[in-house]
């Protein structure tokens, strides 16, 4: 369900609620949030896009409010994925194997650690619901080149939750 505008939701406390004028903005609102999602306002000549810009061109301050909501509403969305991300790399941040491969590898053997590091950041970030295709074959590869390390990261990523 969606929330309600602020924009229209002032206008409804201001004002004596003229039912015609509140279901424009509604529509006007809609069609951009639609426009959004799809990256247009209806096909050309539809009656979706002359009902868009006849209404633009009536209530050019809703649209201009409508347009920030979303900016604002997306700024949101990107916050709290961040937080939650980084939330997460926090909770699976220590490692008992990454800590005793610290102790046992040389310097030499720096990119081995590198690598296993990478195996388990891929190995959360896959699980939480991130990454692309490249990344699943990425960890794949890690995955076949490391098996012991994957089968311990796996148990603490289990025992983690």
């Amino acid at each position: 369900m969606r929330e309600e505008s602020p924009y229209i939701r002032k206008i409804k406390e201001n004002l004596e609620p003229d039912f015609q004028y509140i279901h424009d903005l509604e529509m006007l609102r809609a069609i951009i949030r639609q426009s959004q999602r799809t990256g247009n306002y209806g096909f050309s000549g539809s009656w979706i896009n002359e009902r868009y810009l006849n209404l633009k061109e009536k209530y050019p301050e809703a649209v201009i409010a409508f347009q920030a909501e979303l900016r604002e509403e997306k700024e949101r969305q990107r916050l709290r994925k961040e937080t939650k991300w980084q939330q997460t790399l926090e909770r699976h941040k220590q490692s008992a194997y990454l800590r005793e491969k610290m102790e046992q590898l040389l310097e030499s053997d720096e990119k081995q650690l590198r690598e296993l590091m990478r195996l388990r950041d891929l190995m959360i970030q896959l699980k939480n619901g991130y990454g692309s295709e490249a990344m699943g074959y990425m960890r794949v590869s890690l995955k076949n080149k490391y098996p012991l390390a994957y089968e311990e990261f796996e148990k603490e990523l289990r025992s983690l939750g």
